[in-house]
């Protein structure tokens, strides 16, 4: 027989909070040559640059290789990647189209868990890009498709956001496509590059999105530099001595992504983190849409217990009070557990009238207060003559 005591068992699941821990699960897409020991188009997860050398031999020479070292620079070694080398002649509009075996195949291999996504391309020295609104026509054109694919997965409960990487611009500031009259909320460019080959730095965008948190702007200052950035370009230019403030202000404006400094502050960082949307779409940046995919995630979570479960109601027909205040429990518990700091508020709301008897339907009405960003500080500066 045991001493007399106190026993104290404790209860675990009575929180209602959902398992959320893949935001920053990262993918990466992108043609080229075949490596070593890994078979064109067959989709891996790796952690490590090293992995992907030395496991699967991919090439340092390739555009891959580059993608997934600044990745790891960014994102540290641990973190998880999905990748897929595909052939060389495969264009990003193939790359993002949803009924072919490229990008939505090594979605489906995530199995939900790849919430970012960046497509870029390894064509080979003899490939001659046309260059259409400033930048390689293939990107530009990838946009549509990339953003149905999104659109498709976020339909089961699997979303995710998509970067291009942006190639061949022209230098020419005024040719470029403006991407804030689209009105693909999924998608953005990466035109911002480390060398002067045009190539964008989605690796790194990627990187930097995926340890941060995602109601979090990839261009906050506060989180440092980007990491092994020496000298950012646009095209064949320097930002930092080759372009007017001017010029830089207007491909913000369009709405790409790239890579700025600031005075007074070493290293480089991305200006802003725009999608190829309307400055009235609710999802125009990529912060503001991760922070909803990740609620999508939440509720679906939250109330597939549900189905077909019995829903009382009283002698008008109406929604049981009770039920009401359970369901909406359920989900306010599961989005504040979870989220956080990263969003400012959130209220469900369930209308007692509508009637689930006959319609066997029920509806909820979520709505989530973002948290707002210091995109513009203006200072009023001045002297004062205290007599």
């Amino acid at each position: 027989m045991s001493l007399p005591s106190v026993s104290i068992q404790l209860q675990n699941g009575l929180l209602g909070q959902v398992g959320i821990g893949d935001d920053g699960v990262a993918g990466l897409i992108c043609s080229g040559p075949a490596p070593a020991n890994l078979t064109l188009g067959a989709p891996v997860m790796i952690t490590s640059v090293d992995q992907a050398i030395n496991q699967y031999g991919i090439s340092t020479t390739t555009n891959a290789y580059r993608h997934i070292k600044q990745f790891y620079d960014e994102a540290g070694t641990g973190a998880e990647l999905y990748i897929m080398i595909v052939p060389s002649a495969t264009t990003m509009i193939a790359m993002c189209d949803k009924t072919q075996a490229f990008a939505a195949t090594l979605l489906t291999y995530g199995g939900g868990k790849i919430r970012l996504l960046g497509v870029a391309k390894d064509p080979g020295s003899g490939y001659v890009p046309v260059v259409t609104a400033g930048i390689d026509q293939d990107v530009l054109g990838a946009m549509t498709n990339a953003d149905a694919l999104a659109a498709q997965f976020q339909g089961e409960y699997k979303p995710v956001r998509i970067l291009l990487e942006g190639s061949a611009f022209n230098d020419t500031v005024a040719s470029l496509q403006d991407l804030t009259l689209s009105s693909f909320n999924h998608v953005g460019i990466v035109l911002g590059s480390d060398t002067k080959s045009g190539s964008g730095c989605v690796g790194l965008a990627l990187g930097r999105a995926a340890k941060v948190p995602p109601q979090r702007n990839i261009g906050r200052v506060k989180d440092g530099p980007l990491t092994g950035i020496t000298e950012a370009y646009l095209g064949s230019k320097t930002v930092d001595t080759d372009m007017t403030v001017g010029d830089l202000g207007t491909v913000n404006d369009k709405g790409y992504i790239f890579m700025r400094g600031f005075t007074g502050r070493s290293g480089f960082f991305w200006n802003d983190d725009k999608m190829a949307a309307l400055p009235t779409d609710d999802y125009n940046s990529l912060a503001r849409g991760r922070v909803i995919d990740k609620a999508i995630v939440i509720a679906y979570s939250t109330y597939v217990n549900e189905i077909l479960d019995e829903i009382q109601v009283d002698s008008n027909g109406q929604i049981s009070t009770a039920i009401i205040k359970s369901l909406q429990q359920l989900i306010t518990n599961a989005i504040n557990i979870a989220m956080g700091d990263e969003i400012s508020g959130f209220q469900a709301f369930i209308d007692p009238t509508q009637n689930v008897i006959a319609t066997g339907q029920l509806n909820i009405v979520m709505s989530i207060t973002p948290v707002g960003y210091s995109k513009q500080i203006i200072v009023q500066l001045g002297f004062a003559n205290p007599a």
